[in-house]
């Protein structure tokens, strides 16, 4: 996230104009793939373009991946889905410093070009890089530090450039597990915010949303001269894989333990289950209240139409104050009527897979659809 934080350093360049300049016999772009983060904003790993000149003293990265601190309501913007990204332009030696800091792979293909289409590229790039386009909207699935270098490839090629035949079976949201699933707290919360978008299977061109896959068709992608990438050059030794271990169920054994408690609560001390059943629903009524913000609050494509919301319901905030009542109060017996069945759509969902919904709440699931029935017949 470094590079993320350096967009103010990369703008002292934007006065830099290289565009007029023509490139050397021995210039060369590369792609740059870097792996995978700890936190959030880097666990799907970054991909930028690096162009080296050494005749004409160029060692520059161009990164889609920044944005400015310094923009009105950052905050605001950054949560709702509104904050611009940017393509900046930097030196390389701080750019490869970073990745050194955080103890990140990192390695490069060059783009297999001729001199003309070197030369295109590089104009396109300080073309855009020189004006209000440098700026875009970001898209977590289609629009990003990746997409926006994979579409280089139709800009210099246009319909003759050929990407290759892959898997199109797979889900958004089962690319995205192979990343979180090293923190598996983060992995549960993606898959709870994220909605119906992230169970559409991409296609080839859609998968390069990620930096990996990124890195992975191109090179097997062709133009009229052949591959469109070369080989892969170490520039910084790329971690293991991650491996499976107990801690990536953490989360489900955690939510068996807190279910099988608040069963034992119900049945044994049956007059403290109330309370119990107070704070659990206040909990998941707030998380289905960030969901609905997430919905309907934000521009963010991939968290809408997100089915967690039949069951992590807002509802539960009002009937708070009811849980006793359903039985005599119209007003929440309605709540209660509304709460079951939107649980059994999300069981009917959850059934036939429509959504994905995340296996390690399932006891939670299961605990909150039995109390809806003792408050009503019971």
């Amino acid at each position: 996230m470094r590079i993320f934080f350096s967009l103010l350093f990369f703008c002292l360049f934007s006065s830099l104009s290289f565009a007029a300049r023509p490139l050397s016999e021995s210039a060369k772009f590369s792609l740059i793939t870097c792996s995978p983060g700890t936190e959030l904003y880097n666990c799907f790993g970054h991909s930028a373009l690096h162009l080296s000149d050494p005749a004409n003293g160029i060692e520059l990265v161009y990164n889609y991946g920044t944005f400015d601190f310094d923009t009105p309501n950052f905050g605001l913007k950054f949560i709702q889905g509104k904050l611009e990204y940017a393509l900046s332009r930097a030196p390389f030696g701080p750019f490869i410093q970073t990745y050194v800091y955080e103890e990140r792979g990192v390695y490069e293909q060059e783009i297999l070009l001729s001199a003309e289409k070197k030369q295109a590229l590089f104009d396109a790039l300080e073309a855009r890089f020189n004006s209000p386009d440098r700026y875009y909207m970001y898209d977590f699935f289609y629009d990003n530090c990746a997409t926006q270098i994979r579409d280089l490839g139709q800009l210099l090629y246009a319909e003759e450039f050929i990407l290759p035949q892959a898997d199109s079976s797979r889900s958004f949201r089962s690319y995205l597990a192979e990343y979180t699933a090293p923190s598996p707290w983060l992995d549960l919360g993606i898959k709870v915010i994220l909605g119906r978008g992230a169970d559409k299977c991409p296609s080839v061109s859609e998968q390069m949303f990620l930096p990996d896959y990124l890195a992975q068709h191109l090179t097997n992608s062709q133009t009229p001269a052949g591959p469109f990438l070369g080989e892969k050059k170490e520039l910084l030794p790329w971690p293991a894989a991650h491996q499976e271990s107990i801690k990536d169920h953490y989360p489900f054994l955690l939510f068996t333990l807190l279910a099988a408690l608040f069963f034992a609560i119900a049945f044994v001390f049956p007059n403290y289950a109330y309370v119990a059943d107070r704070l659990l629903l206040a909990v998941v009524g707030l998380a289905g209240a960030f969901l609905c913000f997430m919905w309907w609050g934000t521009d963010h494509a991939a968290t809408q139409w997100n089915l967690n919301i039949l069951w992590l319901s807002p509802l539960y905030l009002p009937l708070l104050f009811g849980l006793k009542k359903v039985k005599t109060n119209k007003f929440f017996a309605l709540l209660h009527g509304l709460l079951l069945l939107s649980y059994l759509l999300a069981l009917l969902n959850w059934l036939i897979a429509w959504q994905a919904y995340p296996l390690s709440l399932l006891p939670i699931f299961a605990y909150l659809s039995y109390r809806l029935y003792v408050y009503k017949w019971a």
